[in-house]
């Protein structure tokens, strides 16, 4: 609604041959995707969202029980009896980037390591109960998610425990078939396009040499190519850490039944880590909050700004990719701000097709959320005489979004989507558990998930400028132009944006036909949810 308010401030200014902006997908840590091999139906169960349930006047936060076990896992159970399943989700942060490439790759293959003892992998042995699975792997986490009956719980629990510990084995077949299919995403069909080139591209420009997200960009493709099996146990076995897992459990079950089912997989009965008295939630305290604390980044890389050019000898367009870093990073997730996001980039996307009619392919919008330094990322291909007028629509989307989300009806349009975001997320079990899975990071909390979404209803408009602020400002855009960018080069210079770095490198194969093959598949647009 705020987004059809905004949108027809700016019709008047644009061309005839404006189009729509494209659809909205969610964003997600490190800009990660499904992991290939999970099956197609579980990996929708795990991924539903119901319809939007008629708006409510307020989000009422659920009742959450939440410990710790002796083994450091942090626990948080919902209980939802009218469900007739249980959701599960288990979230594994990475210690760290490592060898390049390694951290993607061992969390696709969570789900191929065996337990001691057993023939069948852990999904295997998911499958086996009729869990509903489904698995994401991102450079610096990776969820676990499945729906089993109440009765096949116990049984999946123990089964995920056995198979996430640290003496489950990884056959070589299993590996080597992982690591041919990581390498062959990345070497001939660009994994997700020209995006996901992109992305690579973004790393190596914006980041300092020896920064783990440039060293990742700059030689996860060599790394795969001599990787062993090896690499990623030892990844596994830093990753693994019992304290660092978080665990949530949605749907027909009692808390006190998960205790019992856990404890005996735990070296000793759990322990409460919840506060006395209302709504339980992550206290920020005990061992796994402070091994996730411990696994941050140095907030807010320092990022030089200005313009980043990548010559590719023989290409006759260029991809563009204007970044800006989010200022909240713990707060990427929360309704509020990604309800602002998916606003901010339509706004933007009204304004690039009112400029470039039909003139830009291969668009993009996203955020890329991680420890260090979330970007949110707005690219395309156009020509290279139309690079910098790409780069203007972007500002002018984002100025326009700054100066002018704060009238009445744009505010309480924004009030209502934001609230239909939160009981969205309220109404799916999945999407609940998942986002449990990050209370204790940082300032994630329950009152920061739904609590502040009822709260901006009355928040006045410096405050919500503010959020604004937060997510992006227009004078930080970081561009980043691959391709025939010498041609683009002399228009960007003439906006006032100076160069920073200028290089040449050969063009990623098959790079062009991965660009039209995700053309054909349909362009990426706006990143409206959270992570």
């Amino acid at each position: 609604m705020a987004a059809a308010l905004l949108l027809s401030g700016c019709a008047s200014a644009g061309g005839e041959g404006a189009g729509p902006a494209p659809v909205a997908v969610a964003s997600v840590p490190g800009g990660g995707a499904d992991v290939a091999g999970a099956s197609e139906a579980g990996d929708e169960d795990f991924r539903y969202v119901p319809p939007l349930p008629a708006l409510a006047a307020t989000v009422a936060a659920p009742r959450v029980e939440a410990f710790h076990l002796a083994g450091g896992q942090r626990v948080a159970v919902v209980e939802r009896h009218e469900v007739p399943l249980v959701h599960v989700a288990v979230r594994v942060p990475w210690a760290g980037s490592s060898k390049a490439g390694v951290s993607t790759l061992a969390g696709e293959l969570l789900l191929g390591a065996k337990a001691p003892g057993s023939t069948r992998t852990l999904g295997e042995e998911l499958r086996a109960l009729g869990a509903a699975q489904g698995f994401l792997a991102y450079e610096e986490d990776a969820f676990l998610g499945f729906s089993v009956t109440p009765e096949a719980l116990e049984e999946a629990l123990r089964a995920v425990w056995r198979g996430l510990g640290p003496r489950a084995a990884l056959d070589a077949e299993t590996f080597e078939e992982a690591r041919k299919r990581r390498l062959t995403q990345i070497e001939q069909l660009g994994a997700e396009g020209m995006h996901d080139q992109m992305r690579r591209r973004i790393d190596e420009s914006l980041f300092a040499p020896g920064h783990p997200y440039r060293v990742n960009a700059e030689k996860e493709v060599s790394a795969l190519r001599t990787l062993k099996a090896a690499d990623v146990l030892r990844q596994r076995e830093a990753a693994l850490r019992p304290e660092a897992l978080s665990v949530a459990i949605v749907g027909d079950v009692a808390t006190a039944a998960v205790r019992a089912m856990l404890a005996p997989l735990a070296a000793a009965p759990a322990t409460s880590a919840s506060p006395a008295g209302g709504a339980r939630e992550g206290d920020g305290k005990g061992p796994a909050a402070g091994a996730r604390k411990a696994s941050r980044g140095e907030p807010g890389a320092q990022l030089a700004r200005g313009l980043f050019l990548v010559e590719e000898p023989g290409r006759e367009e260029v991809d563009v990719a204007v970044t800006l870093p989010l200022r909240d990073p713990d707060g990427a997730e929360l309704p509020v701000t990604t309800e602002l996001r998916g606003l901010i980039a339509q706004v933007v996307w009204v304004h690039v097709n009112q400029m470039l009619p039909k003139r830009v392919s291969q668009t993009f919008s996203w955020v890329r959320w991680r420890r260090e330094q979330p970007l949110f990322e707005f690219g395309g291909r156009v020509q290279p005489d139309d690079a910098a007028r790409f780069v203007v629509a972007v500002r002018l989307g984002l100025q326009m979004v700054e100066t002018q989300l704060l009238t009445n009806a744009v505010l309480e349009a924004l009030q209502d989507d934001v609230a239909a975001r939160a009981a969205k997320l309220l109404g799916s079990s999945e999407a609940l558990a998942r986002t449990l899975t990050r209370l204790g990071d940082a300032d994630v909390t329950l009152t920061r998930v739904f609590a502040e979404q009822d709260a901006i209803r009355t928040l006045p408009a410096e405050a919500l400028r503010g959020m604004i602020q937060g997510q992006v400002r227009s004078e930080e855009m970081r561009v980043v132009v691959v391709g025939a960018a010498d041609k683009a080069r002399p228009a960007l210079e003439a906006l006032g944006i100076t160069p920073v770095s200028a290089r040449k490198r050969a063009a990623d194969k098959a790079g062009a036909k991965a660009g039209d093959k995700g053309a054909k598949a349909g362009d990426k647009g706006a990143g409206g949810a959270g992570r």
